[in-house]
């Protein structure tokens, strides 16, 4: 391979894109690493080149990222995206998988999941970890019957949920996805009601309780 491939790292913290380098370093394994903070800063570098892998934090500052793998995958339909996260797989990785991501893994992995990962993707192909996989099967199984309801939350009602869950506030959501505050409002009173909880206390309870944060 003459070209080293090029990965762009879209997170708000250098400590994970300086321990990706690391990770990467200690395998033996080179490549030509860049990195952004923000769904503006990561749509304007695209702008400017091809980046063979994108891996992309969920939960980025000023950003909706589901919204950003929309525009990402718009103007670059192949292009490759890895999300990687401290967000739970089983509530995350099936949403962005069905938004067009090529796989989802865990800041919490393994550096050889990581690898595995990023080697997969980059393949074209993509990954899921065993854990992932096992669920699954188990969807398949019991029929995508899920035990905790969030599969009953539309799109944008789980994108909205998912805002609350990290700890956004709804001004901070109505910026970020440009949406009204009285809709914000209704997107929230709506999860509550489909999920049967009152608050977001009991939000984060149910997602605790279920162990799927």
């Amino acid at each position: 391979m003459n070209d080293l491939h090029k990965i762009l790292v879209v997170d708000d913290h250098q400590i994970v894109f300086s321990g990706i380098q690391l990770i990467m370093q200690a395998a033996g394994l080179k490549y030509d690493f860049m990195s952004c903070k923000n769904g503006n800063d990561c749509i304007n570098m695209l702008k400017k080149q091809h980046f063979d892998l994108i891996i992309m934090d969920v939960n980025l500052p000023d950003t909706d990222t589901y919204q950003l793998i929309g525009l990402v995958l718009m103007a670059q339909p192949k292009q490759k995206i890895l999300m990687f996260s401290m967000s739970s797989e089983e509530l995350y990785a099936k949403r962005f998988l069905k938004l067009g991501a090529l796989g989802f893994v865990s800041k919490q992995a393994s550096n050889e999941d990581f690898i595995n990962a990023v080697s997969t993707v980059l393949n074209g192909e993509t990954y899921v970890s065993a854990f992932l996989s096992k669920l699954f099967t188990q969807d398949v199984i019991k029929g995508n019957k899920s035990n905790h309801g969030f599969d009953k939350l539309t799109a944008r009602e789980f994108e909205i949920m998912s805002y609350f869950l990290h700890g956004r506030g709804s001004k901070e959501i109505c910026n970020v996805t440009h949406l009204h505050s009285s809709t914000v409002g209704t997107y929230k009173f709506r999860i509550f009601e489909k999920l049967g909880v009152r608050n977001l206390l009991e939000l984060q309870e149910m997602v605790h309780v279920h162990g799927i944060k």
